[in-house]
């Protein structure tokens, strides 16, 4: 709850709690990832722990988090001139639900997103975001499934909205929240 507070401005609800936790927890596996190596290459030099977090943490680069960034631009394009603060109220989105076909393969996932399943699987208990509504009946929709950096995205827009409509963070944070998130599970 404090690490979002820290990053929204407003602590979370339960439900908020539970989709923050699997945001932060689809990344903390580093198995396979640079973010490994470049930590055990440091580790094996004899560095300090500081500076082995520092190395892994400093591959976590705009590339990296480019497909959640912009996944989470696209959710707020959508949705910019909603009449809702609440996300966990239902909302029509219909015309979200036409307008996001332009979006298609930011907010689907391809044949290599390995965490897809079991994250659309977990989100899709007692969903009561719309955001990851939304996302979830447009890969229904498109005969898909939900990215994981589309889902990423829409757990962290759904965690920043309230704080964005009552002016506490800009349109920007929530864009960069998935980056955000991504560094602190590299730091765990």
């Amino acid at each position: 709850a404090n690490l979002v507070f820290a990053l929204c401005r407003d602590y979370p609800n339960e439900y908020g709690e539970k989709i923050a936790n699997i945001a932060l927890n689809t990344y903390v596996n580093q198995c396979g990832q640079a973010t490994l190596a470049a930590a055990e290459a440091s580790r094996e030099n004899g560095n300090s722990p500081n500076t082995v977090v520092c190395g892994a943490v400093s591959i976590v680069g705009k590339k990296m988090v480019e497909p959640a960034v912009d996944a989470s631009n696209v959710l707020m394009n959508l949705f910019q001139f909603a009449k809702f603060s609440d996300t966990d109220n239902n909302f029509d989105y219909a015309e979200q639900l036409q307008s996001a076909k332009a979006d298609k393969d930011v907010l689907l996932a391809g044949p290599n997103d390995k965490f897809a399943d079991s994250i659309a699987a977990c989100l899709s208990q007692d969903t009561q975001s719309v955001f990851i509504k939304f996302l979830l009946d447009f890969a229904k929709q498109e005969g898909g499934k939900p990215s994981t950096d589309g889902m990423i995205a829409a757990i962290w827009t759904t965690l920043g909205w309230s704080g964005m409509k009552s002016k506490k963070i800009t349109k920007g944070t929530i864009s960069r929240l998935p980056w955000y998130s991504r560094i602190y599970s590299t730091i765990v």
